[in-house]
């Protein structure tokens, strides 16, 4: 059962004191969770960003890891804490992503790979405008396991609000 709904005080970049929190998001979130380490190598990286959804009390809520390059933005980790799931999170986070794809001449789309047993994952992209355009082979080791890779491009429709069956969940 979800918490009620958390208040949520403004989305910025991860600072080092987010670190304890988005830590234990991604644990309760993936099968193999990257470590402190894994996290401090890909935002020392000029490419690297990451950037976290904090509640009025200061915790994270929810982080994203992107990368950017000329033409694009590539997601390569979104996660909401397990307690704040199915409360429109996760769609805040893209649509922040998306309107900055909106607001940029030549980087105009978002692609993001998603494991093939990841249902929730290709429904929640798919709901949000994303359109599966490749299936990538043995894309995961551990365990080995294919992908999806899933493209917004910013000529199509914004990132659709919350259906009213999500703001019910």
């Amino acid at each position: 059962m979800n918490e009620i709904t958390p208040r949520v005080a403004r989305m910025r970049w991860i600072h080092a004191q987010d670190m304890a929190g988005i830590l234990a998001i991604e644990r309760e979130s993936f099968r193999v969770p990257w470590a402190r380490d894994h996290f401090r190598q890909f935002l020392s990286r000029r490419e690297g960003i990451g950037q976290v959804l904090l509640a009025e009390t200061g915790g994270p809520l929810a982080f994203m890891l992107y990368e950017i390059s000329a033409e694009q933005y590539h997601l390569v980790s979104l996660a909401v804490a397990e307690v704040h799931r199915r409360q429109g999170l996760g769609r805040k986070m893209m649509a922040h992503l998306a309107r900055q794809c909106t607001l940029h001449k030549s980087r105009r789309s978002i692609r993001v790979e998603v494991p093939e047993r990841n249902l929730p994952s290709q429904l929640f992209f798919q709901a949000a405008g994303f359109q599966a355009v490749e299936v990538l082979r043995d894309h995961y080791q551990d365990p080995d396991e294919d992908a999806f890779r899933f493209v917004w491009h910013a000529d199509q429709p914004r990132i659709p609000p919350r259906s009213q069956s999500e703001q019910g969940s």
